[in-house]
């Protein structure tokens, strides 16, 4: 297999867009983690948002409202999050997530 070289086709960025129960929720999850709302759509009448970039400076994503029920347990993403303390951000990740879980290798699970 040849790997495209051409900087003129290459992709430049690759942003994951996760089905949530509540965008507010996940927004706020994220939070948590140095996110911060770059954007956010709702209908026109809605009561909640449907959808959010959410972003720091070095990463991306975006959430949206699931149509059906979200079970984490069978979600088939994984993200990995590099930072600098890993200790003071699973402080700050678990502050009033009384549901977050940590594996042993300090991977955060959002709340279901």
């Amino acid at each position: 297999m040849k790997i495209a070289r051409d900087v003129v086709k290459s992709v430049v960025a690759m942003v994951p867009m996760v089905q949530v129960e509540s965008v507010e929720r996940a927004a706020e999850f994220y939070g948590h983690l140095g996110f911060v709302i770059g954007n956010t759509f709702a209908p026109p009448g809605a009561e909640s948002l449907s959808w959010a970039w959410l972003e720091t400076p070095a990463a991306q994503i975006m959430v949206a409202r699931a149509a059906e029920p979200v079970i984490p347990d069978q979600q088939g993403v994984l993200f990995y999050l590099y930072v600098d303390d890993v200790a003071a951000m699973r402080e700050e990740a678990s502050r009033g997530w009384s549901r977050a879980r940590f594996d042993r290798r300090a991977v955060l699970r959002p709340p279901g």
